[in-house]
């Protein structure tokens, strides 16, 4: 029968404690997703707050357009149909529909180059001051 070689335990004496390298490699996997997962919501978290930043700006543009074309004399707001304005990534497209004499709807459409979520409209009515 052969001999089994002995183990020596006097190395670390026999009642040492420590982790073996099995229980080592879980705890960094527990860690790593537990990370991954906190990493995950953060991220979110950001591009969320990005695109509520987002709205808000191109609401804040879509009514500087407004009021630019509202003082416009009341004969060429027509003329604003179709009337693009670019700042940074939005953009602005302009509409003007004559809804009945001495009244002009004035509707404003903005957009993000890099944000397909914000798409926003707003419109107001504009008469005839004279």
């Amino acid at each position: 029968m052969p001999m089994m070689p002995k183990v020596r335990r006097e190395v670390m004496g026999p009642d040492a404690s420590g982790f073996t390298i099995v229980e080592v490699t879980i705890a960094i996997v527990l860690v790593a997703i537990l990370a991954s997962g906190v990493l995950s919501a953060l991220s979110f978290s950001h591009v969320s707050s990005r695109s509520s930043q987002d709205q808000v700006t191109a609401m804040y543009f879509a009514q500087d357009v407004l009021e630019s074309a509202e003082v416009t004399p009341f004969d060429a707001l027509l003329s604003l149909d179709g009337a693009t304005v670019v700042d940074g990534r939005f953009s602005a497209v302009t509409s003007s529909t004559l809804v009945s004499i001495g009244l002009v709807r004035l509707t404003v459409t903005v957009t993000c180059d890099n944000n397909p979520d914000v798409d926003l409209e707003i419109a107001t009515l504009v008469s005839d001051r004279s």
